[in-house]
């Protein structure tokens, strides 16, 4: 990302003051759509790479104010509402507003919403370095992760300590890091806590896409566990050779055939010793995906 400080900087012409150094918001989205297109045979690259990170910052600011305002939202609606749960359902029902408006995956609505409150309310700095341009979505979902099981007063710690510094470019990769370590030495009960932590929010969930015809599996578990069940899946895919209708698979494609057969001749298996009756799937029917009734 470029990282020059625009939070500081005061709109003016684009003659005296380069695209990236721009404050994001609606002058600079205007200035560049005014702007005359760069001569790509004449230009070597600088003015066209200083458009791009125009428009980079525009994204990010645009997401940062999606995000907030999404907070926003998600507080009225819980605001309005009073009795046990009636909070919680507010939240679902946000979360599928804002799947249908973003026409996206209902789980994905979900995370939006989860990922905006916590940005709002535990990761100002976060928020406000979005907002400037300063970082983008994937590194603001770096922060989140890694703060997204420490009490809020940690994660409001560790996000003021964070951005007091002077800006720096880092990849996400590279933020990781750097949260990491900040975490390690404002909590580092927090983060002796994580393993089990992880233990305790192991889950399985589904969904489909927006077409229905993929449908997605998630699995959490502490780390060791999950690198032990891919690194099984992943020796026998790569033992694995293509069926006999001479499908040429790929290794993601045999991964996927490894387990999803694993789990299913499993089933089936004990289908067969429990005389119909033990399945703990519910003798799901496994060409439509459907589950059985219960």
């Amino acid at each position: 990302m470029f990282d020059s400080g625009w939070a500081e900087a005061a709109p003016v012409a684009p003659a005296a003051l380069s695209w990236s150094q721009w404050v994001p918001g609606p002058e600079l989205a205007a200035a560049l759509e005014a702007a005359q297109p760069v001569d790509l045979v004449d230009d070597e690259g600088f003015d066209a790479a200083e458009r791009l990170a125009g428009w980079e910052a525009l994204a990010a600011w645009a997401t940062g104010r999606l995000y907030r305002e999404t907070a926003e939202y998600l507080h009225a609606r819980q605001g309005r509402v009073r009795g046990e749960g009636r909070a919680e359902l507010a939240a679902q029902e946000v979360a599928m507003e804002v799947a249908t408006l973003a026409r996206v995956a209902p789980r994905t609505g979900e995370v939006r919403i989860h990922q905006a409150a916590l940005l709002v309310e535990r990761l100002p700095g976060t928020l406000a370095a979005l907002e400037a341009g300063r970082i983008s979505l994937s590194h603001a979902r770096v922060v989140i992760e890694q703060t997204e099981q420490c009490s809020p007063e940690t994660a409001r710690a560790l996000d003021a300590a964070l951005w007091s510094r002077p800006p720096r470019d880092r990849t996400p990769t590279q933020l990781r890091e750097t949260v990491r370590r900040l975490l390690a030495r404002i909590d580092p009960e927090a983060v002796r806590r994580r393993p089990e932590q992880a233990r305790r929010s192991r889950e399985l969930r589904y969904w489909s896409d927006d077409d229905g015809a993929t449908g997605v599996i998630q699995m959490r578990m502490p780390a060791d566990q999950a690198r032990g069940v891919f690194a099984v899946v992943d020796a026998l895919a790569r033992a694995a050779g293509d069926p006999p209708d001479g499908e040429s698979r790929t290794l993601g494609q045999k991964r996927l055939d490894v387990a999803r057969d694993a789990i299913l001749d499993s089933a089936t298996a004990r289908v067969g010793e429990d005389g119909g009756d033990g399945c703990c799937c519910g003798h799901d029917d496994y060409s439509t995906g459907e589950p059985a009734n219960h």
